[in-house]
């Protein structure tokens, strides 16, 4: 019965998602390229240099006393608690890298720069002395925090749609430092949930590791705007009865795109600061409908456009794009499924 709950659950919210049309080039033709002059303050939006590199360090282990678990679990629950922190440093590694539009410092090379450096574990809860870290590690950002509390429990809800199976929910504090001014930019408390398979050491570390990542997807909005998965349009097709295009962009599976994911087109100009003098670069938002279609590839993906004509015209070979925010969990990630 609970599998049944969950499979109908599931298939309810797939749905929902759209997922990438499938295309026909046949009904499209080659538009001329045009040339495309890249002003000097927007050439950062065709280069790679511009992905940030994140660092994701430990997280630091405040439960001490108050983790809340049966008492059945006591015997092996030192097992859990030895690797805690790597699970949930594990756990928010891989949503971040879900996620996209970053490069990622893994835990095992901040330790050797750690090592090197002599820092200490007990220091990594001071921001200057990760604004050190981060800048020998050469990074742009560095993702840090505490677990505040585990629980393993079994609601009403839990055991309507699980039976007996318990449930970790885990509770982060994270923050987000910028190495470059020091700034605290993100700093909030999450939680997530997920079902324990097995109750014993693996099984609760799996789940606290998922129920960590599931926590960071309700950071997915924030990260997604300022990480955006971006990059430009690199040929262009227009439908026969010109009510549409086809556009190559410069980014696929590996930046992770999916099909039917929406994106944001943007002209690019210089801007001028007439008191300061300085020159910066100006997007401007093409109003046009963006999703990505069936046809994607490691480094590139067509996506279809629709609009009207005077916005169609806008699209050309060298238009930047974004991908729109992405959301946090949805409601069977909050169940813990």
């Amino acid at each position: 019965m609970r599998k049944i709950i969950i499979v109908f659950i599931s298939l309810l919210l797939l749905s929902c998602q759209s997922s990438g049309a499938k295309v026909d080039h046949s009904g499209f033709y080659l538009e001329k390229s045009e040339t495309f002059s890249i002003p000097d303050a927007c050439k950062h939006f065709y280069s790679a240099d511009h992905i940030p590199r994140v660092g994701i360090v430990e997280f630091l282990n405040n439960i001490q006393d108050r983790a809340i678990i049966p008492e059945g679990w006591m015997s092996w629950w030192g097992d859990v608690s030895v690797k805690l922190t790597e699970s949930v440093a594990d756990g928010v590694t891989g949503e971040v890298v879900n996620i996209g539009g970053v490069r990622i410092y893994t835990r095992t090379d901040l330790q050797k720069v750690m090592q090197e450096q002599k820092f200490q574990m007990s220091g990594l809860a001071d921001s200057s002395t990760l604004v050190s870290l981060g800048k020998l590690a050469g990074l742009q950002y560095i993702i840090t925090g505490s677990i505040n509390n585990i629980t393993v429990y079994t609601g009403a809800m839990t055991g309507l749609l699980l039976g007996a199976a318990p449930q970790v929910e885990v509770e982060l504090a994270v923050r987000m430092i910028d190495v470059t001014t020091g700034e605290i930019i993100i700093s909030t408390v999450l939680k997530g949930k997920h079902v324990v398979e097995a109750p014993n050491a693996v099984g609760v570390n799996s789940a606290i590791k998922n129920a960590a990542s599931k926590a960071i997807i309700d950071l997915r909005p924030e990260f997604s705007k300022r990480f955006a998965v971006g990059g430009y349009i690199m040929q262009t097709k227009i439908s026969q009865s010109g009510a549409g295009k086809l556009a190559l962009i410069s980014a696929g599976y590996k930046h992770r795109l999916a099909g039917g994911a929406k994106l944001l087109m943007y002209y690019c100009s210089e801007q001028k600061d007439f008191v300061t003098s300085k020159v910066s670069c100006l997007k401007s938002k093409i109003q046009v409908e963006a999703v990505v279609t069936d046809e994607i590839y490691d480094d590139k993906a067509w996506v279809h456009i629709s609009g009207n004509n005077n916005e169609l015209q806008k699209i050309v070979a060298g238009t930047i794009f974004e991908r729109v925010p992405m959301e946090g969990q949805n409601i069977i990630q909050r169940f813990g499924f």
